[in-house]
């Protein structure tokens, strides 16, 4: 006999009827909480489709996999970071005007966007999967790439010293922010004081990029 939980769609008595949109979104909204707190290894489909109120048939609907699900994740906050920062670009001018938005809404986004964070952070430290590598190289290729296209921006206008090499530049500042994210939670004594995130980006900005005097 049938699981009375569920109806002969698959979903949960009891739960909201999705569009296919909807639900897609749903599912990976669920997926990116149980993915950051406890790693890709450890969750499973069955964990995703209960919390979503869902079987696991209707979760296949939209993810042949849990790596498929894992991967358009992982897609997603690489979308949403790129769109974000081009936005920023256009909006000035100037090259290191834009390296400082970016920076600044870094912070906040660390906040705001602490879940999407953890999530690319955990895979790093824990994935081993040719496909999954894949895309997080994709990934912070694409940081890398959006951040040497400004520095050169600054180099041709002479607003950034012309002998440094802008793709080590662009992964220093993807390694500094990592370092940071990855360290901000462990309550450093420097952390704790009001201006010290400010005082690092310009410390950041001035020894790799800013012309000497």
């Amino acid at each position: 006999m049938g699981d009375p939980s569920t109806d002969l769609l698959g979903e949960r008595s009891g739960s909201k009827r999705l569009n296919a949109a909807d639900r897609r979104r749903q599912l990976l909204g669920v997926a990116k909480k149980l993915f950051a707190r406890h790693g890709y290894k450890m969750t499973t489909t069955a964990s995703i489709a209960k919390a979503a109120s869902v079987t696991e048939p209707i979760l296949y609907r939209h993810f042949r996999s849990k790596k498929s699900l894992f991967l358009e994740v992982i897609n997603e906050i690489r979308r949403e970071t790129l769109d974000e920062w081009r936005k920023m670009a256009g909006e000035h001018d100037d090259p290191l005007e834009v390296l400082y938005m970016i920076a600044r809404s870094f912070q906040t986004a660390m906040q705001t966007h602490g879940l999407e964070y953890r999530v690319a952070h955990r895979a790093l430290a824990e994935v081993v999967d040719r496909d999954i590598a894949a895309m997080l190289r994709s990934f912070y290729g694409d940081e890398a790439d959006f951040f040497t296209d400004i520095i050169r921006q600054g180099q041709r206008s002479g607003r950034f010293r012309s002998d440094i090499d802008a793709r080590v530049a662009a992964w220093s500042i993807i390694r500094q922010a990592l370092a940071y994210s990855l360290t901000e939670p462990l309550g450093i004594s420097l952390y704790q004081e009001p201006d010290h995130y400010d005082r690092m980006v310009k410390t950041t900005f001035s020894t790799l990029l800013l012309p000497e005097d």
